[in-house]
């Protein structure tokens, strides 16, 4: 059995403070018995804890549901930095450094910046190759590291490009102790989805 469950994922707040959240209720009933509430709720796929599918920078490639599931659960790796100046990267040296030989094929990996909101580097798409030529299937990253923005995919296209889907927007990485965990990150079973908020469970 796990030490430790860690949920790792950003809730969602359904009271407009997120961009494209928005939750309506409806109250139904009659003479013969208390009303009763149907929630209705309007999501974007890009909020909070997130995960990409490869269709997000190819047209031809495969949506969340396209990918095998054994894609969004099994053993991996935490790579923890610690940031010190801003405009930093975090590198191909820097994930050498962090993963050693503890990366196995098939491995999810998931990316801490233990530095929190004080500096958010950003992740180079030669870091990203590298991790998916050693068998990464999974990747994610918390929500104080950048991997592109709208100017730039190139860290995106590193893993999208090669069927590795990529999960945005953890929380509570610093909370894992373990050199080897096991990790579940399920998006929303609806056919077709290029994102879709996700559940992130790591079990420490």
């Amino acid at each position: 059995m796990p030490r430790n469950v860690i949920d790792a994922t950003q809730w969602l707040k359904p009271n407009g403070s997120e961009a494209g959240l928005r939750s309506l209720i409806f109250e139904q009933g009659d003479s013969r018995g208390k009303p009763t509430r149907t929630n209705r709720l309007e999501i974007s796929g890009e909020i909070g804890t997130h995960i990409l599918a490869p269709q997000h920078t190819d047209l031809n490639g495969k949506t969340l549901s396209d990918l095998d599931p054994k894609t969004f659960f099994g053993e991996g790796i935490v790579l923890r930095f610690q940031v010190t100046r801003p405009d930093s990267v975090i590198g191909m040296a820097e994930v050498q450094a962090s993963a050693g030989v503890a990366l196995l094929q098939g491995d999810v990996v998931l990316i801490c910046n233990r530095s929190g909101s004080e500096f958010t580097p950003m992740f180079t798409p030669q870091a990203g190759k590298w991790l998916v030529d050693l068998g990464a299937k999974l990747v994610g990253f918390d929500e104080n590291i950048i991997i592109g923005d709208g100017q730039s995919v190139g860290s995106y296209s590193a893993f999208l490009d090669q069927g590795v889907p990529i999960i945005k927007n953890l929380t509570n990485l610093n909370q894992v102790e373990g050199d080897r965990v096991a990790i579940m990150a399920l998006p929303l079973a609806i056919e077709g989805l290029v994102s879709s908020p996700c559940r992130v469970l790591v079990l420490d």
